[in-house]
């Protein structure tokens, strides 16, 4: 009897956060089930009746492969971004997915999808690698902006019969973006995740030694 009280401990240990995590789960799917209610509501549901019907079967493509095709290339993108061996495609497909939900349905600007996607692979990559390829895909996005922005300029300069003030504000936003991607660049040499780090402990943040050395591997890999 004694034996099978020890065995049986471990075991109700173990299924307590499982049961934990289900109901977690359940909680958000209804939360997110709410949010989609409250969006037909506000929305109107003849809104959406007259966008299906006008647009029938050419709304799926007008939804879907353009959809498609950007979080592809966009997962593609940080795939190559991680300085060790990635996660799985399709994880950081779904992880992308839900760190943009988080960005779409929260007031934290890109901050708090990138804080998700960070904690979510926790179980496939190390925190200081997943948070070196988040900053790393979001330095490539940024110069993938700013090379745009030159193909675009010089379009409008030769091949399209543009006001030539609004080439010139281009030509000026274009010289802004490359400023910033430059000093975008030099601040991740600095080593800023270790002297930010620094800077909060001196008022009694984060004064942990793991936190630190997770934070200087990340300014060691964003220098690789």
């Amino acid at each position: 009897m004694q034996r099978a009280a020890t065995v049986s401990r471990p075991v109700q240990l173990e299924r307590e956060p499982a049961v934990r995590k289900r109901f977690a789960r359940s909680v958000l799917v209804a939360c997110g089930g709410c949010v989609f209610a409250w969006l037909l509501v506000r929305i109107g549901l003849e809104a959406v009746q007259s966008a299906f019907s006008l647009l029938s079967w050419r709304l799926a493509i007008v939804m879907i492969c353009p959809c498609v095709l950007i979080k592809v290339f966009d997962t593609l993108g940080w795939y190559f971004a991680f300085p060790a061996d990635p996660a799985g495609f399709a994880t950081l497909v779904r992880v992308r997915l839900i760190g943009q939900a988080v960005n779409s349905t929260t007031p934290t600007a890109s901050i708090g999808g990138d804080a998700a996607k960070a904690w979510l692979l926790r179980d496939d990559v190390s925190v200081s690698e997943a948070l070196s390829s988040l900053v790393i895909s979001r330095t490539t996005m940024t110069a993938a902006q700013g090379l745009f922005l030159l193909i675009g300029v010089v379009v409008a300069q030769r091949a399209v019969t543009a006001d030539s003030r609004i080439v010139l504000a281009m030509k000026w936003l274009l010289a802004l973006e490359l400023v910033a991607i430059a000093g975008f660049v030099a601040v991740q040499l600095q080593s800023p995740f270790s002297a930010g780090h620094g800077f909060l402990r001196r008022f009694g943040v984060f004064d942990r030694g793991d936190v630190g050395g997770t934070l200087a591997d990340v300014d060691r890999m964003l220098a690789t």
